[in-house]
């Protein structure tokens, strides 16, 4: 005769351990755009993204695929929480804060004309941020003979009449806060000296 055996079984199958991906946010500046994807592994199928927790800076919109995007307008540490959903309603959270820093305005908003041969000297100056400032041309090109310095001088004897347009970087103390503005400024031909007979 056979023999037979039997045993109850109960398989517990555990939820998958979903993580979100990374660990930490870059910084961000108020006015400039901002852009960072958010990654989850672990999960089983498709996944959705939504902030749970806290707000999101103003200006700043978590979309459904993971791209936290934008252009914050409001300085400070914003906390919050982004969850991830796969296709099973598994879920996997982390925990945020994202420090947006002020930004930083240049003045003046344009510069005078320079004229060729003639001594020419502007002082740049910053607000926002934390002095001291550090100036620095980003791009373009300065008018031949001009020199910009870190202090935010731009000073020389332009050499050469036309319309440069230049970029105008400035950093603050902490290295993080920054602002730039874009000058056209135009140089005009030299005329030579000036000769005044006399008398009248």
């Amino acid at each position: 005769l056979g023999s037979s055996g039997t045993q109850a079984y109960t398989l517990v199958v555990g939820a998958p351990s979903i993580t979100v991906t990374p660990a930490t946010l870059p910084g961000a500046s108020v006015g400039s755009a901002y852009s960072q994807q958010l990654s989850a592994s672990g999960g089983l199928g498709a996944t959705s993204w939504s902030v749970t927790a806290g707000s999101l800076p103003a200006g700043l919109s978590l979309s459904a695929t993971g791209l936290l995007s934008g252009t914050p307008t409001t300085p400070g540490s914003h906390a919050f929480t982004v969850t991830a959903t796969d296709a099973q309603s598994y879920t996997g959270s982390r925990a945020y804060t994202l420090t947006v820093a002020a930004s930083i305005a240049l003045t003046p908003a344009s510069l005078p004309a320079a004229t060729g041969g003639q001594p020419y000297s502007q002082t740049l100056s910053a607000a926002g941020g934390s002095a001291p400032y550090s100036f620095s041309r980003a791009s373009g090109s300065l008018p031949p003979g001009l020199s910009l310095s870190t202090s935010g001088a731009l000073t020389g004897t332009p050499t050469t009449a036309g319309s440069y347009s230049f970029t105008v970087l400035v950093t603050d103390s902490t290295s993080s806060n920054t602002g730039s503005s874009t000058f056209t400024m135009t140089v005009n031909a030299g005329g030579g000296a000036t000769l005044t007979l006399a008398p009248a």
